[in-house]
């Protein structure tokens, strides 16, 4: 326990160094509490003018955790102390890309001479990453952690990932997009002393999208996903294509493997379910008329619990569902059924019916018709310029649930702004065990200024603020986007947020810099506006910018996910 306090107190001094040598701070006050990672508490976010720094704490499973750390920008990139988190996914990773790995200690992230990236790490490695709500500090081994991007020609760059620490690993990459459409890569190494290797290929044309990799783990490698859960990766292989008949009509299919843990914080010492999944499906859309046929395969192989016996099992299942709009009104039939060898067949009919009242207020009925009778439910949703309210019954398709794949459950998001700037966010989810799960979260900013004899070199930094976040077209926050606001650069921390202000407010040109991000991979511009707006004192107002990772540029097709997928990360 010692060596936690111990940094926990070098964090704390750094942010207090930190903090005296700026003249005026914006803080970010936050806290509440997640049924999803078992936590409670909260955190303090101070922004400077070149620095931020984070602290906060809570519980997480009846155990108090707490962690922090600060960030400064600096020519051609950032230097970090304290606890910290770095991309670790690779080129191949074409599926998923949200593994993380943590450390707590001191970095640099750098843009060098011809598009070269450098990430320098030197600390301790930590086992948990934390929670919305705050960051967590659990040291384990001694860690070193270097990557290094660097362009091979004109449509190449090579990856080198090493690190250094009880399980080391060594990992070279190549990628190629060899035209608009093309991208493949390969990647071979060790990780965890074990040998490793994978290759991707992804093809993404105008009427076709196809997608595959194949990886070799050993079964000591393990990565973080973004939630905190450590998962082993076996070997497995995943494809999807899509094809798109005519503008009308599309035809898609899929074979994937998923690891979905079974609990959503690496404290509690649960078992990740291995889940297959294929599926096959038709979609048609015209003029407001949307027809859909899909059929599923799933299979799972491990417990969700230590405690419980063997499930493997497979179960398979159909859907078709009917949409039409007509003026305000949205129609929906949706018919699914699922059959097991070891269990009965059953069968669910959804009618829904969707209203837009007025541009405040859309309100939603369900009717479902199952063998145990006939059920109804209400949702809707409720727009002002203070609050949003979003409330809906949804059917969910578990994987790893063989034995009761269909489960429904109630889903919200709430937000509200309250007096005294601050904001309330509560917001529900289904887990892999199709249980809900619930966060609440409160917050606010506000401006200090220290006094000063000279009122200039107190305003010097400026009270006119804005803030916005950079995610990827799957939502993941993207770390270490540059963005060029006027003629200042700056980079999103951790989770993807951007922090900026001025003397005078008012509006500023608004670029993003892809080709000087700092994580790892290719990144295209998606929705972003083109300039940016400061207020006194602060505002509540979030710019969001959608990135595309691993496109080129000259690709202008949107990507979407399937909402037929289970529940979990598809590895």
């Amino acid at each position: 326990m010692r060596p936690r306090i111990y940094i926990l107190l070098l964090i704390t001094t750094t942010l207090v160094m930190r903090t005296r040598q700026i003249e005026a701070q914006i803080f970010e006050v936050s806290a509440g509490a997640s049924t999803s990672y078992g936590a409670a508490g909260g955190s303090l976010t101070i922004h400077g003018e070149q620095t931020e720094s984070v602290f906060g704490g809570g519980f997480i499973q009846h155990r108090f955790a707490a962690g922090g750390s600060t960030t400064r920008i600096i020519p051609h990139g950032t230097e970090t102390a304290g606890q910290q988190q770095f991309s670790m996914d690779l080129p191949t990773d074409v599926f998923n890309t949200s593994h993380m790995l943590f450390g707590v200690g001191a970095g640099e992230k750098l843009l060098l001479a011809n598009g070269q990236k450098l990430n320098l790490f030197a600390g301790v490695l930590s086992q948990e990453g934390g929670t919305p709500l705050f960051q967590t500090v659990s040291l384990a081994k001694p860690l070193l952690y270097g990557s290094w991007i660097r362009p091979i020609g004109k449509s190449c760059s090579s990856v080198t990932n090493l690190l250094f620490s009880s399980k080391s690993a060594a990992l070279q990459s190549i990628q190629c997009h060899r035209s608009p459409a093309l991208r493949y890569a390969a990647t071979i190494g060790f990780g965890a002393n074990a040998p490793y290797a994978a290759a991707s290929f992804e093809l993404k044309e105008r009427r076709l999208n196809v997608k595959a990799s194949y990886i070799y783990a050993g079964d000591t490698f393990q990565r973080v996903s973004t939630a905190g859960d450590w998962t082993p990766e076996p070997v497995r292989d995943n494809v999807s294509v899509d094809y798109k008949v005519t503008s009308s009509l599309t035809v898609s299919g899929m074979h994937q493997h998923f690891l979905s843990p079974a609990s959503t914080t690496s404290l509690s010492q649960t078992m990740a379910i291995h889940s297959e999944l294929d599926s096959a499906a038709l979609q048609y859309q015209s003029h407001g008329v949307g027809v859909g046929i899909t059929y599923l395969h799933s299979s799972s192989e491990e417990p969700a619990q230590p405690s419980l016996d063997e499930s493997n099992g497979s179960d398979q299942a159909g859907s078709i569902n009917f949409r039409d709009t007509f003026g305000r009104f949205q129609w929906t039939e949706t018919l699914m059924h699922t059959f097991r060898s070891s269990s009965a067949a059953s069968s669910i009919l959804v009618n829904g019916l969707s209203v837009a009242v007025n541009p405040h207020i859309r309100l939603t009925e369900h009717a479902n018709v199952t063998s145990n009778g006939t059920t109804f439910s209400h949702g809707g949703a409720l727009y002002t310029s203070v609050s949003s309210f979003e409330l809906d019954y949804e059917f969910f398709y578990l994987a790893t649930q063989p034995q009761h794949p269909f489960q429904q459950a109630m889903v919200f998001d709430a937000q509200v702004r309250l007096p005294r700037n601050l904001a309330l966010h509560a917001s529900s989810t289904i887990g892999s065990t199709g249980k809900p799960e619930y966060t609440i979260q409160l917050s606010t900013l506000f401006v200090r200024n220290t006094t000063s004899a000279q009122p200039a070199a107190r305003n010097f930094l400026g009270l006119n603020t804005a803030r916005g976040r950079v995610v990827d077209t799957a939502g993941s926050p993207v770390e270490g986007a540059a963005l060029m606001i006027g003629s200042e650069r700056i980079y999103t921390d951790s989770e993807g947020y951007f922090f900026f202000r001025e003397k005078h407010p008012g509006s500023r040109p608004l670029r993003v810099l892809t080709d000087e991000f700092l994580a790892m991979g290719n990144y295209v511009t998606r929705t972003a506006p083109a300039q940016i707006k400061t207020h006194s004192g602060s505002s509540d107002d979030l710019v969001m910018i959608v990135v595309d990772h691993g496109a080129t540029p000259t690709q202008t097709s949107n990507l979407s996910v399937s909402s037929s997928s289970p529940i979990g990360t598809p590895q």
